[in-house]
């Protein structure tokens, strides 16, 4: 059961025209929120004017919707929604939600927000792999023009995918806990009504809907049925917690190898995070953040579980990763691995990488038995031990806890910046065989050079 809405358009005559921005990316849907919400005020009644802002944008490329309904149409005036008049806005994109023509239209004590939490890839990430979305700048940036009781964060993309078996019912979804919220000025009625005249995967889109309704009146058993276990929802999806990651690499490591590597971790972050807490305090630790401690967490984690025969062995028989398949999936689909296995894989003459080879589904039965012998990893019984990537990994292990233990000895609230930099330097040490080779000696003299720094930097300040 879903409690009854009580919509804007329950509450009788509109004052003045209701503004609503559909932002999103092109291919998802948002021009079609757009025109649902037309239909269903012209099915009330009501006056309406719609514009879709798409520019250049097919797939992928920023769209947005604006929508205005009024009480009659001569009531309407403009097309577009004007600078801080947007009463609400549905975000199914955060970088397009909070760009600056989007938040120049929103305004605290005005609009309400309802954002999809679900953040996609954006194409500088495959131009620049060092770029990363600059996703705290940009909720802080809504969080100030709006306020954050303004806003409802929602994992409106993982629901969908869970619950409708599709990503693109996301923004339907959205509107679903729009409508529940009574935060739109047209009935609940005219607007399911709009999606079966629109005649485009009419059950689906219900569905999507009322998934949305039901989220918005009780999360936690919404979120159960879609992902199996009770979740709670959160006004903000703050950046999770330095704790809760560690937990999360540590429980990674005892399935990548086993309990031992799981708490060699933990013993080598415990003790940067009580050197750092050293140097800065309680208070300034509150204001500030352990930075260290986050950045060896990251990359001393992405050291230990670097990814070798025994772990795509492991990934591939996982049961979750064939019932993923299925869920994703439909009708006769049939599995084909492309693999360089070290030994069998020729070596192409024009990149001087290894040609992969097309395996079948028979390979799953050899990744199961393999992820069986990962106890053999970094032994002398490992046969793909001896391989110079895989000793350059196990190599890279020790040079990094050395840098770290060096770090922890030296730090002091003057080099704790430079001491961050240089726990950072793994993250650059990216890709597989070759690829990997040439990022590490790309990286290895910002290494030294950074290391030399810091050593300079140690002795002047132990120079009496």
């Amino acid at each position: 059961m879903v409690a009854t809405v009580n919509s804007l358009a329950s509450s009788g005559v509109l004052a003045r025209p209701y503004s609503i921005l559909v932002t999103g990316v092109g291919g998802t849907g948002v021009v079609t929120i757009g025109q649902l919400l037309g239909m269903a005020a012209h099915l009330d009644g009501r006056g309406v004017a719609v514009l879709d802002m798409a520019g250049l944008a097919q797939k992928g490329g920023a769209v947005t919707s604006h929508i205005q309904i009024a009480q009659t149409q001569d009531q309407l005036f403009a097309t577009r929604v004007a600078i801080g008049e947007a009463q609400l806005v549905i975000g199914g994109d955060l970088v397009v939600t909070c760009g600056a023509d989007a938040l120049a239209r929103m305004r605290s004590g005005v609009t309400r927000v309802i954002l999809n939490a679900d953040v996609a890839p954006t194409v500088e990430a495959l131009r620049n792999p060092d770029w990363r979305l600059p996703e705290a700048r940009l909720r802080a940036e809504l969080l100030a023009t709006v306020g954050s009781e303004s806003v409802d964060w929602v994992s409106a993309q993982r629901l969908a995918v869970a619950l409708c078996g599709d990503a693109l019912y996301a923004n339907p979804f959205m509107l679903g806990w729009a409508c529940q919220r009574g935060w739109l000025p047209v009935t609940q009625a005219a607007l399911e009504r709009a999606i079966e005249l629109n005649g485009a995967a009419v059950s689906a889109n219900l569905a999507a809907f009322l998934w949305g309704r039901r989220a918005a009146h009780d999360f936690a058993a919404v979120a159960s049925a879609a992902f199996g276990a009770p979740q709670v929802h959160s006004a903000d999806p703050a950046v999770q917690s330095l704790d809760s990651m560690i937990e999360l690499r540590s429980r990674h490591l005892t399935d990548y190898q086993n309990s031992a590597l799981a708490q060699r971790y933990k013993d080598l972050i415990a003790r940067v995070q009580q050197a750092e807490l050293r140097v800065l305090g309680a208070k300034a630790h509150e204001a500030e953040g352990l930075n260290l401690t986050e950045a060896v967490a990251q990359q001393y984690f992405r050291l230990l579980s670097y990814k070798d025969e025994y772990e795509i062995a492991r990934l591939y028989s996982d049961p979750a990763f064939l019932e993923r398949l299925r869920t994703e999936f439909e009708g006769d689909w049939s599995l084909r691995f492309h693999l360089a296995p070290p030994g069998l894989a020729r070596v192409d003459p024009l990149t001087g990488r290894p040609r992969k080879i097309a395996f079948g589904p028979w390979m799953l039965p050899v990744f199961r038995g393999l992820a069986r012998l990962k106890f053999l990893r970094g032994t002398v019984f490992d046969p793909f031990g001896m391989t110079e990537e895989r000793r350059q990994e196990r190599s890279l292990i020790v040079e990094y806890e050395a840098l770290i233990e060096e770090l922890i000895l030296g730090l002091s609230p003057q080099t704790r910046t430079l001491a961050v930099k240089l726990a950072r330097i793994p993250e650059h040490i990216r890709g597989f065989g070759l690829v990997k080779e040439a990022n590490w000696q790309r990286v290895r003299g910002d290494w030294r050079d950074l290391l030399a720094q810091w050593r300079v930097g140690n002795r002047l300040q132990s120079a009496p």
